[in-house]
């Protein structure tokens, strides 16, 4: 088969049986957004009447197809048989919400019990973007009615961090958990803007606990030994919610860099569904409750269990838990490949644009950590991740970061001046091909005086992010991915 892995053609088939095989070269993944033109003449700027030309649009910031929407939020499995539940029984179905927050749940739920071959684990934190009232807590009150039905509360953590100290303590006590946070993006602006003794260390330690989940966590260096402590492979998954706004304001272009945003997922939509009116029944399923109640109580037993070192380890003096063991899900050598070549392919991403490429960096970790808790999902006895589940994690990789590449990543500031100007920009940018005239960015951007817009577009323009032309008279504004024919 010809390297390279199955980028959006899998999803016009049935939605339950992704394509095993390669159809798409690296060119083809790599290739430009393609526009046909209707005729080859070359059109005055007075003449436009239709969108612009797309010319050569990054594939970092390439806009996703709906073809790949409709693909990676009908997984199958269990997973797939979770999220169609809780679309169903929602208010506004937020498919891509539903996704992120059922990944982060089951990413727990297989915490500390599953790894594949590259001791890869389940613990993932994922971001709901959305805006007010758009259906962002639904997903998050279908799993603690699951939890609550089948009684492994031990899975759930705090609805808020109140320090860093509190998230150790959770994990010392829980080892595997998932965090459901209303509102982060308040959380990650408080952290940001004002922070405190207690959370100014946040974030970091929620970074070191994510790359602990191999090995073990020791929370912090206290002067007396005896209060040392000492998580194995801890597990902890979140699924935050948030606006765009305030998500963005809780970011900065300092994130790109430092290994934060790489390990947050961002789930975005910017759909806002009618209500939906049927009376539905909310209960939970029973077959989904009996799946999460058997993973939730599944005890990994070693080969030899009636010996005390299998379960016991001795540690200098004293005697403690032995570690705890994994289920290893192997990988099909097909499914080995299509990961080897997104991992090529993400690194040629990175390196073609050099601000996302922090966040291409770890695609495909996060592929295989998609591909581990969908396998994981499909089947209870003897899981494998195959060429189809490869396949899913990719392009659900690729999907979140190219997302982000679009809506957001350009949104990222390191001060205000330049929060400014990108908001500016984003307002030119939701224009899209058309342009932004002078009128209509004035309406859009009635925060900023006059004065203050044309500063701000003089130093887009001189930095190449836009370019402006008149057209009928009309200064107009466009990014700097399009081009007039």
């Amino acid at each position: 088969h010809p390297r390279g892995w199955l980028l959006a053609s899998s999803a016009e088939d049935d939605h339950e049986e992704a394509s095993p095989r390669l159809k798409a070269s690296i060119k083809s993944l790599l290739a430009t957004v393609q526009v046909k033109e209707s005729s080859k003449e070359k059109k005055s700027v007075r003449n436009v009447t239709s969108p612009a030309v797309v010319k050569g649009i990054k594939y970092a910031v390439s806009k996703p197809t709906k073809k790949e929407f409709e693909f990676i939020t009908n997984p199958f499995g269990y997973l797939g048989k979770f999220c169609s539940w809780v679309n169903e029984n929602s208010m506004r179905s937020q498919p891509i919400l539903t996704l992120g927050g059922t990944l982060a749940f089951f990413g727990a739920l297989f915490g500390r019990k599953v790894k594949d071959e590259l001791d890869t684990r389940t613990n993932i934190y994922c971001m709901g973007v959305g805006r007010s009232s758009a259906g962002k807590q639904h997903v998050q009150s279908c799993i603690r009615k699951v939890v609550s039905k089948v009684g492994c509360k031990q899975l759930l953590g705090a609805c808020d961090f109140a320090s860093d100290i509190a998230i150790e303590n959770t994990i010392y006590r829980k080892k595997s958990v998932v965090f459901l946070l209303d509102e982060i993006g308040h959380i990650l602006m408080h952290l940001k803007s004002r922070p405190t003794s207690c959370t100014e260390k946040i974030i970091s330690t929620l970074m070191r606990i994510w790359s602990s989940a191999k090995d073990s966590y020791i929370p912090k260096a206290y002067a007396d030994d005896d209060n040392e402590v000492e998580v194995i492979q801890p597990c902890l998954s979140i699924y935050g919610t948030s606006t765009p706004s305030r998500f963005i304001e809780g970011m900065s272009t300092a994130e790109l860099d430092d290994g934060w945003l790489s390990r947050c997922l961002v789930f975005h939509t910017s759909t806002f569904p009618f209500k939906s009116r049927v009376r539905k029944d909310r209960i939970p399923p029973g077959d989904i409750c009996d799946f999460v109640s058997a993973w939730a109580n599944r005890v990994i037993e070693p080969e030899d269990k009636y010996t005390v070192e299998s379960w016991q380890k001795h540690t200098g003096n004293e005697c403690v838990a032995a570690d705890p063991l994994q289920i290893e899900i192997k990988t099909t050598h097909e499914a080995e490949e299509i990961l080897r070549n997104f991992d090529l392919i993400s690194r040629n991403i990175g390196e073609e644009s050099p601000s996302l490429a922090c966040l291409w960096s770890k695609a495909e970790e996060n592929a295989r950590k998609f591909a581990l808790i969908k396998a994981a999902s499909v089947d209870y006895d003897n899981p494998m991740i195959d060429a189809a589940i490869a396949d899913y994690g990719c392009q659900l990789a690729s999907y979140l970061l190219r997302d982000f590449g679009y809506n957001m990543a350009g949104q990222l500031s390191s001060n205000p001046y330049e929060e400014k100007k990108n908001r500016i920009w984003d307002s030119i940018r939701k224009r899209g091909a058309a342009g932004c005239s002078k009128k209509q960015l004035a309406i859009s951007s009635g925060w900023s005086s006059k004065k203050e817009r044309v500063d701000l577009l003089e130093d887009l323009r001189e930095s190449g992010r836009i370019v402006t032309k008149l057209v009928d008279g009309e200064e107009t504004h466009w990014v700097s991915e399009y081009r007039l024919e």
